[in-house]
């Protein structure tokens, strides 16, 4: 839910079926959960993941703006003996757990039908702007299996898509996104 100021908000929860009384100042819209489960940060670097996952939020150099994903999300994929399924779509089962005392939080799937388990932690630095991912794939089945995993992503660095930049930097292992003077 969300509470704005407006008496036009009133027409636009009306059209929108709500049927609970709008007196007062703030009225009740009608708009899904935009709730993020597993939010992390250090107070210069935000990620915040939704229920199934996905990153919803990257913000930098402050907490809440600009967001680099402005609307977008970055999300993760497996390919397993030939099918292919994003992690957040309905045929995988997920838990999601914070470790207390830690910027920690991980993501936990399950799916019956392709026999794996992923388990996806993310942590952000308290002292340097870092946000780490790691994946750990465990194979239900009996036999070896080729397991490829995808991340999507499409950032709007500084909140526009016009210039962005990406590069694999081999000596850390990590791809390094860019524009101008944000890395």
């Amino acid at each position: 839910a969300c509470f704005r100021k407006s008496s036009a908000n009133n027409q636009r929860a009306a059209r929108l079926g709500n049927d609970y009384p709008r007196s007062g100042r703030f009225v009740r819209i009608g708009i899904k959960s935009m709730a993020r489960t597993i939010t992390l940060g250090n107070h210069r670097l935000f990620i915040a993941l939704d229920a199934l996952g996905d990153v919803r939020e990257l913000c930098w150099p402050l907490v809440g703006s600009p967001n680099h994903l402005a609307g977008n999300r970055i999300r993760l994929g497996v390919w397993i003996d030939g099918d292919f399924s994003w992690l957040s779509s309905e045929s995988w089962s997920r838990k999601q757990s914070f470790e207390p005392q830690s910027n920690t939080g991980t993501t936990h799937y399950e799916s019956h039908h392709l026999g794996i388990t992923i388990a996806v932690s993310d942590v952000v630095e308290r002292n340097r702007d870092c946000w780490h991912r790691d994946v750990q794939v465990t194979n239900l089945r009996n036999h070896r299996r080729e397991i490829r995993l995808f991340q999507s992503q499409c950032l709007k660095i500084n909140e526009t898509d016009i210039g962005d930049t990406a590069f694999f930097h081999s000596s850390s292992d990590s791809v390094v996104h860019f524009k101008q003077d944000v890395w």
